[in-house]
């Protein structure tokens, strides 16, 4: 068979010049810009300017578009890239701030977070900013860069922490009288009180509450040759209804529960004024307790106070004088009453 060296000629290069076609086609699709067209995402920056002293220990979640994105302290930066178009980004305590950016192709924007005092907490304040004064504050100093640092939404288990208070006693008795004719009395259910608290998050409109602390009552008003004191351990379980408002931020619970009293003893040094030194220890004790506690969330950690009626009686299981038994015939004092209305604070790290 006898080709054409011609007709060989034009029929390859009719291969070619299709080949050659398929290729520009192709790169038509995946590089508009190889031909001076404008595609590509853009770049946003989000940032919090290192200068700012109000609120500097007060950090708190970014979002775009509803999504947390990084937990924006003093001094960081975050950098997404995103396709072109308009995003919200925001953030939320007290009150919720936020701006719309449109993201332009192959473009940066910049958005500006910063911090103003609010009512409970600080409010954040989200704007957007020229580049010009964006780069001006960017480098200025060094800042931490968020966006390698995988940002996961916290949702707290529970949380623990300390608390401490006082209880008001709605009984007391006279125990010593003064010069004056005024009666110095120790409250067996007034004290100041300490200790740890653990809080349980069963779901959101649930807490258990587990706590133990120490107690201790004195004389009222105090005298420079006697003494009298009051003293037990108290561990409570309380269940608490809860209602979170201002953006979760905020609880006011109401809970009910019981405690349980124990160590409780009792000591009246009267030696100094020939009245001798009376001992008394008493058997533990159930207590029943209600109240209300107002809580507010600092990015992980929480301050709350509350208020509380706890109802219980003692009774004594022994009591010496001077190191030798002796009955306790005064009421008060064999079966005093330890109930109080309790003003708590507490300080908790939530994990």
């Amino acid at each position: 068979m006898i080709v054409n060296p011609k007709t060989l000629n034009i029929n390859f290069q009719k291969i070619m010049n299709r080949n050659y076609l398929i290729i520009c086609l192709w790169a038509i699709l995946i590089s508009p810009s190889l031909f001076g067209q404008e595609s590509g995402n853009g770049t946003l920056i989000i940032y919090r300017d290192k200068q700012q002293l109000q609120g500097q220990n007060f950090n708190y979640p970014v979002m775009i578009n509803g999504s947390e994105v990084a937990l924006i302290k003093q001094g960081t930066f975050y950098t997404k890239s995103l396709a072109p178009g308009k995003y919200k980004v925001s953030a939320k305590t007290e009150i919720e701030s936020g701006v719309i950016v449109t993201i332009l192709p192959n473009d940066t924007s910049y958005v500006r977070c910063s911090v103003n005092m609010g009512f409970w907490v600080g409010r954040p304040d989200i704007i957007q900013v020229d580049k010009n004064s964006a780069r001006s504050s960017l480098a200025s100093s060094v800042y931490q860069d968020l966006s390698l640092i995988e940002h996961k939404t916290f949702n707290p288990k529970g949380s623990f922490g300390l608390i401490f208070g006082l209880n008001a006693g709605l009984e007391s008795f006279d125990v010593f009288t003064m010069e004056d004719g005024k009666n110095s009395s120790l409250s067996t259910g007034g004290s100041f009180n300490i200790g740890g608290q653990y809080n349980l998050f069963i779901n959101k409109n649930l807490e258990m509450s587990i706590d133990l602390r120490y107690q201790g009552a004195s004389l009222s008003p105090s005298l420079k040759n006697a003494t009298a004191y009051f003293r037990r351990g108290v561990t409570n379980a309380t269940l608490f209804a809860v209602a979170p408002f201002k953006n979760d931020l905020m609880k006011l619970k109401f809970g009910a529960g019981l405690g349980y009293h124990f160590g409780c003893k009792m000591e009246i040094d009267g030696s100094k004024v020939e009245g001798g030194i009376y001992k008394l220890d008493y058997n533990p004790a159930l207590a029943f307790r209600f109240g209300s506690v107002f809580e507010t969330f600092f990015n992980r950690y929480s301050f709350a106070m509350g208020l509380f009626y706890n109802n219980i009686n003692y009774k004594v299981e022994r009591a010496t004088l001077d190191s030798f038994p002796f009955e306790v015939i005064n009421k008060k004092t064999s079966e005093p009453n330890g109930s109080n209305i309790e003003l708590m604070f507490g300080y908790y790290l939530y994990f």
